[in-house]
């Protein structure tokens, strides 16, 4: 990881103080619970947002499947022409399948978030990797020691 890596290098650097390199030990923790606070913050919204999107689906199929009980009763009643019957069920089955590659693509959404939620700092890794400049966003060991007042004698 490269919090890890940062803190090598600082540990080869001459003239750290112990101090120092005791409180950078600690810099690839609070990285990994940045991770998993984003990760998780990003999984909820996402599974939130999943969640409406289903419930919106879920109701387009129910509608239809009541339309298609609708059609066999008017089928079986002979109440209309067999050909504007047929054609009425070929619609709601073009749209029952589209229903159904919305609630795959909701499955697969499902199995990623889960993925990230096993392994926050990983995702982020490949994210970061995707996206390298985004990684001048992130806190960066230097930051994190002159936040907790360590470096402070060097910027003087």
């Amino acid at each position: 990881m490269w919090a890890d890596d940062q803190v090598e290098q600082l540990k080869r650097m001459p003239n750290v103080a112990y101090a120092t390199i005791k409180a950078a030990e600690q810099f690839p923790a609070f990285v990994q619970a940045q991770d998993k606070t984003r990760a998780s913050e990003m999984v909820k919204k996402r599974r939130a947002e999943a969640t409406a999107k289903s419930k919106e689906w879920s109701a387009k199929v129910s509608d239809l499947h009541k339309r298609l009980e609708e059609l066999e009763k008017v089928v079986t009643d002979g109440g209309a022409e067999a050909l504007a019957v047929l054609n009425e069920v070929g619609h709601v089955t073009q749209q029952l399948n589209t229903a159904q590659r919305h609630h795959d693509a909701l499955v697969s959404t499902e199995e990623h978030l889960a993925a990230i939620e096993a392994d926050p700092s990983g995702y982020w890794e490949e994210f970061l990797s995707k996206y390298p400049g985004l990684r001048d966003r992130q806190i960066t060991l230097a930051q994190y020691l002159a936040e907790r007042g360590h470096f402070a004698q060097r910027f003087r």
